[in-house]
Protein backbone atom coordinates (compact mmCIF):
# COMPACT_ATOMS: atom_id res chain seq x y z
CA UNK A 1 0.00 0.00 0.00
CA UNK A 2 2.59 2.35 0.88
CA UNK A 3 4.36 2.43 -2.72
CA UNK A 4 1.95 1.60 -4.67
CA UNK A 5 -1.29 4.03 -2.95
CA UNK A 6 -3.48 0.81 -3.77
CA UNK A 7 -6.69 0.98 -0.88
CA UNK A 8 -6.40 -1.58 1.70
CA UNK A 9 -9.48 -3.88 -0.09
CA UNK A 10 -7.36 -3.24 -3.78
CA UNK A 11 -4.37 -4.41 -1.67
CA UNK A 12 -5.36 -7.28 -0.15
CA UNK A 13 -6.91 -8.99 -3.16
CA UNK A 14 -4.35 -7.99 -5.61
CA UNK A 15 -3.74 -10.34 -8.43
CA UNK A 16 0.25 -11.66 -9.06
CA UNK A 17 -0.47 -10.79 -12.72
CA UNK A 18 -0.64 -7.34 -12.14
CA UNK A 19 2.57 -7.00 -11.15
CA UNK A 20 4.87 -6.75 -15.13
CA UNK A 21 8.23 -8.24 -15.71
CA UNK A 22 10.03 -4.38 -15.08
CA UNK A 23 8.52 -4.85 -11.73
CA UNK A 24 5.59 -2.31 -12.64
CA UNK A 25 2.09 -2.77 -11.49
CA UNK A 26 -0.93 -2.52 -13.66
CA UNK A 27 -3.67 -0.85 -12.65
CA UNK A 28 -6.62 1.29 -14.08
CA UNK A 29 -8.24 4.60 -12.82
CA UNK A 30 -11.43 3.57 -11.22
CA UNK A 31 -13.22 6.90 -12.71
CA UNK A 32 -12.28 7.14 -16.07
CA UNK A 33 -10.73 3.38 -16.58
CA UNK A 34 -6.83 4.92 -17.89
CA UNK A 35 -4.39 2.08 -17.59
CA UNK A 36 -1.40 2.95 -15.41
CA UNK A 37 1.61 1.57 -14.50
CA UNK A 38 3.19 2.40 -10.73
CA UNK A 39 6.67 1.19 -10.48
CA UNK A 40 7.74 -0.25 -7.30
CA UNK A 41 11.16 -0.23 -5.60
CA UNK A 42 13.56 -3.37 -6.33
CA UNK A 43 13.08 -4.84 -3.12
CA UNK A 44 9.43 -4.86 -2.84
CA UNK A 45 9.34 -6.33 -6.05
CA UNK A 46 11.51 -9.15 -4.90
CA UNK A 47 9.75 -9.62 -1.86
CA UNK A 48 6.77 -10.02 -3.32
CA UNK A 49 7.48 -12.37 -6.35
CA UNK A 50 8.81 -14.27 -3.23
CA UNK A 51 5.65 -14.80 -0.95
CA UNK A 52 4.05 -17.83 -0.58
CA UNK A 53 0.31 -17.92 -1.09
CA UNK A 54 -2.55 -20.11 -1.05
CA UNK A 55 -3.85 -18.97 -3.92
CA UNK A 56 -1.53 -19.02 -7.14
CA UNK A 57 -3.22 -15.76 -8.58
CA UNK A 58 -3.38 -13.34 -5.92
CA UNK A 59 -0.44 -12.20 -3.65
CA UNK A 60 -2.33 -12.06 -0.31
CA UNK A 61 -5.90 -13.55 -0.68
CA UNK A 62 -7.25 -16.92 -0.70
CA UNK A 63 -9.68 -16.18 -3.27
CA UNK A 64 -12.22 -18.25 -1.23
CA UNK A 65 -14.66 -16.00 0.66
CA UNK A 66 -15.54 -12.18 -0.09
CA UNK A 67 -12.92 -9.72 -0.42
CA UNK A 68 -14.43 -7.37 2.37
CA UNK A 69 -14.05 -10.31 5.13
CA UNK A 70 -10.22 -10.78 3.59
CA UNK A 71 -9.84 -6.62 4.11
CA UNK A 72 -11.37 -6.68 7.60
CA UNK A 73 -9.14 -9.31 8.61
CA UNK A 74 -6.24 -7.66 7.66
CA UNK A 75 -7.22 -4.43 9.06
CA UNK A 76 -7.83 -6.00 12.62
CA UNK A 77 -4.56 -7.82 12.30
CA UNK A 78 -2.73 -3.69 11.28
CA UNK A 79 -4.77 -2.00 14.37
CA UNK A 80 -3.18 -4.96 16.41
CA UNK A 81 0.40 -3.89 15.09
CA UNK A 82 -0.11 -0.19 15.43
CA UNK A 83 -1.18 -0.29 18.59
CA UNK A 84 1.32 -3.00 19.80
CA UNK A 85 3.94 -0.60 18.31
CA UNK A 86 2.52 2.26 19.59
CA UNK A 87 3.11 4.26 16.91
CA UNK A 88 1.06 7.75 17.88
CA UNK A 89 4.26 8.17 19.91
CA UNK A 90 7.28 6.83 18.34
CA UNK A 91 9.17 7.59 20.82
CA UNK A 92 7.95 5.21 23.71
CA UNK A 93 7.79 1.59 23.80
CA UNK A 94 5.55 -0.86 24.89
Amino acid sequence: MRWSGLAIKDAVTLERARLDEHGALFLRRAKTGTPVYVPLPPAVVSVLRQLPSSNPAYFFWSGVGQPYNAMSAYQRSLRKLFRIADLRHPGRHA
